[in-house]
């Protein structure tokens, strides 16, 4: 977009909606068409290239603000976001700045994806709006500590390759929380703390380490963990069979989920055949030392299906799913602990 341009969108002042697209614009450029259109209420900025930073302190409408960089940029494009006004946040590739202790008092949406400058600031800011979260790939988190206060939160989710140091302000709602945790080495360590900060949320943890070094996992309970495990809602797999038992091992010596579920289609039968070995040779008796303490608070265990277009799960002899498997069913163990 070049100089040429701007006359025209300059005379729109009552404009409240500004969407870029794949357009080649300045920085200058951009800073004197957003402070020509004060009522702007939404702003959305899509693979603009060239544009390295964003302010938009003067927009004091603005409701809801939209950014998708490129993960191949040689430099991120930074953006200064402040107005209390907004009501929605969604960056993704983008290095965002939050103004320490900025009151987000309508603030309902925040998406961060691909963000790589530090997020410390959020743990001075005020939320107490905020419905949903998401940290989706954002190595800003890696290096901080994060304190989020949102007393209303419904729902966060974080997905990456290292266990984030986040916790919540106590909440007086029911809220969901969902970790996706993908290739790393020693996580077990940290996602005990990561567990104790949501243990006032329903979670949801997927494992996924489609290729693990089983030297770094723990094999028993050594006492790292000394508190009782933490109760998670759903516990899911997505890895290689020979690294499942590992993993489910490790797993169950910080949380006991009341779902198992495994997400590689390809092993899903192995994955079944092996829950119920164990389960079925706990119920007789002939469970080595190692399952019995994996399994010692069981107190039962069931195998359920459903299909693609049910909504309830129920539960089904494995005959049930073995003969159906390839076609539309899908299936879980639920679990009972003491």
């Amino acid at each position: 977009m070049n100089r040429d341009a701007i006359p025209t969108i300059v005379l729109s002042k009552h404009l409240k909606k500004l969407h870029l697209q794949d357009v080649y614009i300045e920085d200058e450029i951009f800073q004197k068409i957003i402070s020509s259109c004060p009522l702007i209420e939404a702003l959305l900025v899509d693979s603009c290239r060239r544009l390295k930073n964003i302010r938009s302190d003067n927009l004091r409408r603005l409701k809801n603000f939209f950014f998708i960089g490129s993960k191949f940029d040689d430099e991120s494009c930074s953006i200064e976001i402040y107005p209390p006004s907004l009501e929605t946040i969604e960056i993704i590739y983008g290095n965002v700045s939050f103004h320490k202790g900025a009151d987000f008092r309508n603030l309902n949406f925040l998406h961060l994806f691909g963000v790589k400058s530090s997020l410390d600031h959020l743990s001075s800011c005020q939320f107490p709006s905020l419905k949903r979260l998401t940290f989706l790939e954002c190595g800003g988190l890696k290096e901080s500590q994060i304190f989020i206060n949102a007393p209303n939160i419904l729902y966060f989710k974080y997905e990456g390759d290292f266990i984030p140091s986040i916790s919540f302000a106590t909440t007086s709602t029911e809220w969901k929380s969902e970790i996706h945790l993908k290739e790393g080495s020693l996580w077990f360590l940290t996602l005990n703390e990561l567990l104790k900060s949501l243990s006032q949320s329903e979670i949801s943890l997927v494992i996924d380490h489609a290729d693990i070094n089983q030297e770094n996992i723990p094999v028993q309970d050594n006492g790292y963990n000394n508190n009782k495990p933490f109760a998670v809602e759903s516990l899911g797999f997505h890895c290689h069979l020979s690294s499942f038992p590992s993993l489910l091992n490790a797993a169950f010596c910080i949380c006991r989920p009341r779902i198992i579920g495994y997400h590689l289609y390809e092993g899903v039968i192995k994955f079944v055949g092996f829950m119920w070995k164990i389960l079925m040779e706990r119920e007789s008796g002939n469970e080595d030392e190692l399952m019995q303490l994996l399994f010692r608070d069981l107190e039962e265990a069931s195998f359920e299906v459903k299909e693609r277009d049910e909504e309830e799960w129920r539960r089904a002899p494995l005959s049930e799913f073995l003969i159906n498997y390839q076609t539309s069913y899908k299936c879980r163990f639920a679990l009972k602990w003491r």
